[in-house]
């Protein structure tokens, strides 16, 4: 839905910009640094929008690039984190299993085996 109302809203804009240069075709003397030239209005507004809409952009998809490195740096972070959380689970439960095995069955001492052998 939002996709929908920014297409609307572009066109509404785009059609705006059209009958503002239509209504103004007259020509305008243009400086260029050190020459000048005379050009139609409608010209001038036109280029300036384009340039504009090509600068916005170029800007918008240098920040989509930059936010998706940043998703793939964070995607391999959260990777390595879950790699090094599991090695310390299986550690942790391995040792759990260690400790409840111990306590289950405790292993016969030296004095033990003495008397059973008596």
């Amino acid at each position: 839905m939002k996709a929908q109302w920014g297409i609307i809203v572009g066109l509404l804009f785009t059609l705006l910009i059209a009958v503002f240069a239509v209504a103004n075709v007259e020509n305008v003397e243009v400086n260029f640094l050190y020459t000048e030239a005379t050009v139609p209005l409608i010209i001038v507004i036109l280029t300036s929008v384009l340039l504009g809409g090509i600068m916005v952009g170029s800007f918008g998809i240098f920040r989509q690039y930059r936010l998706q490195r940043k998703i793939s740096q964070l995607q391999q972070e959260v990777k390595t984190w879950k790699e090094r959380f599991e090695a310390v689970s299986k550690a942790q439960l391995k040792e759990t299993r260690k400790q409840a095995d111990a306590q289950n069955n405790p292993m016969p001492t030296s004095e033990s085996s003495e008397s059973n052998q008596e």
